[in-house]
């Protein structure tokens, strides 16, 4: 899980709650909100960078400082509301 940009660990966790049960679809929206969040203040550190080579140019789809941090435990702890908020909704397109 390390050095893996924050918002991969979002859109997984989407496609995999997308084809899930019901009664394990709110369960599964908190954990990714806390994964989010845990990677954010546990792994990720200023100055971390993934950078890639595709197609002969350099990629960089994470790359760390104050205000990224800052910006994604705004979104992390967010993230992590709206799942405990999602336990109590049963319909699937609110979720």
């Amino acid at each position: 899980m390390s050095n893996v940009p924050p918002g991969l660990i979002l859109a997984v966790a989407a496609l995999v709650i997308a084809v899930l049960p019901n009664r394990f679809r709110p369960i599964a929206f908190v954990i990714a909100g806390a994964l989010t969040l845990a990677q954010m203040v546990v792994v990720l550190t200023s100055g971390t960078v993934w950078s890639v080579e595709w197609l002969g140019f350099e990629v960089t789809p994470l790359r760390v400082d104050r205000l990224s941090l800052l910006f994604g435990y705004v979104f992390g702890i967010l993230a992590f509301a709206g799942g405990i908020f999602a336990i109590y909704l049963k319909d699937k397109a609110q979720q």
